[in-house]
């Protein structure tokens, strides 16, 4: 008898799941206030410069805008003279000064010539240290990355720092404008500090309102100014990011967080201290 053949049944049809489209910009924006995860998620496609150039580009702009905005809305709402007697009032050794060396400082800081000076080196001071903190912060969570062998380019690690930063930002913004309309200070510490925000979001912003009656602040409100509600969220978001787009652990996400945050409140004591000596 012939040797039949085998039998042999045919393989089962393999589903191909189509690709998820990538996320674009304005998706992204949107996302990262209110599905986070799905926005780091979609920084995995974003390897190459030009995309994460571009998600970058839009990003940071409104980080700087939102810092710069709340630093001309608040002279604008207390008034320049006023901060400035505040911040004479609220120094010892100004304190003391005789009546006409106050005015006379009150004069020279309300100058035009004084003012325009004054405003460009505090608003370039803001735009430099946020840029300067973007790539800086990108390369600490680039490198957390390297030490934990998770695969995280640097433009992505730069994607994390900016989109984790930004929801905080925006939010401590209205929160600021809407606490400087409602509820301005009233204290010569207050007002003198108001610059960097009036929303009570932090222990040591707790501690300036109910105990700081004299300026500089002492290091340790400096200190626990870090413990701060906004801060913890970036801090948050940050770990779900280098979870999401980087593939770490989350020891090792927590490791990196942790240690930007730490380094940030070395930065803060040490010019608080130097501050300090200074002003003796």
């Amino acid at each position: 008898m012939p040797v039949q053949p085998e039998f042999q049944s045919p393989q089962p049809p393999t589903l191909q799941m189509p690709a998820a489209p990538p996320m674009s910009v304005a998706q992204t924006l949107l996302s990262i206030f209110i599905a986070p995860a799905r926005a780091f998620a979609s920084f995995r496609d974003a390897g190459a410069f030009t995309p994460a150039a571009v998600r970058f580009l839009v990003a940071a702009p409104i980080i700087i805008a939102a810092v710069v905005a709340y630093n001309v809305i608040y002279p604008a709402r207390i008034g320049s003279g006023n901060i400035a007697r505040a911040a004479i009032e609220a120094s010892p050794r100004m304190a003391n000064l005789p009546p006409e060396m106050k005015e006379r400082t009150l004069q020279i800081a309300q100058n035009p010539t004084f003012h325009v000076i004054n405003a460009v080196m505090t608003f370039g001071r803001l735009v430099l240290i946020l840029l300067a903190s973007l790539p800086l912060g990108a390369l600490i969570y680039w490198l957390g990355a390297l030490a934990f062998k998770a695969p995280l380019k640097y433009m992505q690690a730069l994607l994390v720092w900016t989109y984790a930063t930004l929801p905080p930002t925006v939010l401590w913004f209205i929160a600021n404008v809407v606490t400087l309309f409602v509820s301005p200070p009233t204290s010569n510490v207050g007002i003198a500090t108001g610059g960097a925000g009036v929303f009570p979001s932090s222990v040591g912003s707790l501690l300036t309102i109910f105990t700081v009656t004299t300026l500089p602040l002492p290091v340790y409100v400096v200190a626990l100014s870090a413990f701060d509600l906004f801060e913890f969220y970036g801090l948050t978001l940050a770990i779900v990011g280098l979870r999401k787009a980087g593939r770490l652990p989350w020891l090792g996400a927590l490791t990196t967080v942790a240690l930007v945050w730490i380094v940030g409140i070395v930065w803060r004591v040490s010019t608080a201290t130097l501050v300090s000596v200074i002003s003796r």
